[in-house]
């Protein structure tokens, strides 16, 4: 059976999109729960059984924990350790979003009690991939300047979010088959968006796409919310753009600015506003 990947940076919309596709009766989504370990047995040839609902004919993987490493032949991970890559030149869909507001949901999101996603896990996963010898020098340079500032954490986030949305343009630079979306024009003009979306996919249009709270979801917790509190009975808007204003102080808003600026500005050349 065809598969494609979901990529980018936590806490820019992957959630959020792979509820939307699964909702196509010709696509089964796996998020991270339940997709990673599949995919990691896998890869280690222990076999696996994707179980799928009738009529599917194409799996999607929600990936960002390895977003970074698409191009990679082995992966690394604190939690699963190094294994062969299980990216064979599928079909990938990268989810671009603002830098301010995906940090400014890190630091919203609580991972245990009052501590954020970005403390609990950026920091940690950020400190395990840093020395990997594929990681860009020019990242591994940015993060030594920020131990010597003592880690300020909106800009850890800042950089997470820079070498996750690297794996973008290493695929594009290897012409890999990559769609990249970006979050705002994804809630903006949703229509438009997964219209190109399912043509690069090669499924037909389905009004489905634009009404998945009055589909069923897998991987969800005991209050019906799926990974990152992302709420599969909210529908598509934009009330999430420029919510940064209100996660942030306004100094940590220029200096994520002032950080991202360069990259912000690579984006913006291949994929213009």
């Amino acid at each position: 059976m065809d598969r494609f990947f979901i990529s980018g940076c936590q806490r820019s919309g992957t959630t959020m999109l792979r509820l939307i596709l699964e909702s196509h009766p010709s696509i089964q989504c796996f998020d991270e729960a339940a997709g990673y370990d599949l995919l990691v047995r896998e890869s280690k040839g222990e076999g696996n059984e994707f179980l799928v609902k009738e009529g599917a004919g194409l799996l999607g993987f929600k990936v960002p924990r390895f977003a970074e490493q698409l191009t990679w032949s082995e992966f690394s991970d604190p939690v699963y350790g190094v294994f062969p890559s299980f990216y064979q030149d599928q079909k990938v869909i990268h989810v671009l979003r603002n830098a301010l507001d995906v940090v400014g949901s890190m630091m919203r999101l609580k991972a245990h009690g009052e501590t954020s996603w970005l403390d609990r896990y950026g920091l940690s996963i950020l400190q395990a991939l840093i020395h990997h010898p594929n990681i860009n020098a020019i990242f591994k340079k940015k993060y030594e300047t920020l131990e010597c500032q003592g880690l300020p954490i909106h800009l850890v986030g800042a950089l997470y979010w820079e070498i996750k949305n690297q794996g973008f343009f290493d695929l594009l630079g290897r012409n890999k088959p990559i769609y990249a979306v970006r979050y705002e024009s994804l809630v903006g003009s949703p229509r438009s968006e997964l219209l190109k979306l399912s043509q690069f996919l090669g499924v037909d249009w389905d009004d489905s796409l634009l009404n998945h709270p009055e589909h069923p979801h897998a991987e969800l917790d005991e209050n019906g919310i799926a990974i990152g509190e992302t709420d599969p009975r909210r529908s598509i808007d934009t009330q999430s753009i420029g919510r940064y204003r209100h996660l942030m102080t306004e100094q940590q808003i220029q200096e994520v600015r002032y950080y991202t600026e360069d990259f912000s500005n690579k984006i913006t050349q291949v994929l213009p506003r």
